[in-house]
């Protein structure tokens, strides 16, 4: 799989495209990982090449992964964006639901 298999990153300028992917790093993820919790001492951005990450509200802290998926990201965008712009984590516990990569 190449990172151009995410369609947002096949949006961007070439020279965009570039800069993202030279510092970007290729991930492996199982259904049921936790990528990110709101209590993450690091937030990061990832773009899905495959497979597919629940945005999900916890119900409790003791059960992680018990509550609510309120959206579901593939291929076709991001996760943690907030970490981008510098907004720190974010209230969402992303939730693989699919294998793949980002």
């Amino acid at each position: 799989m190449t990172p151009l298999q995410n369609d947002l990153i096949a949006q961007f300028a070439p020279l965009d495209q570039a800069w993202l992917l030279k510092n970007a790093k290729l991930i492996q993820f199982k259904a049921g990982d936790i990528l990110e919790t709101p209590d993450s001492l690091e937030s990061r951005t990832y773009f899905p090449t495959s497979g597919a990450v629940a945005l999900f509200v916890r119900k409790n802290k003791a059960q992680p992964n018990t509550g609510w998926a309120v959206g579901l990201v593939g291929a076709e965008g991001a996760l943690g964006l907030q970490a981008a712009l510098g907004l720190g984590p974010s209230n969402l516990t992303l939730l693989v639901q699919s294998p793949g990569s980002a």
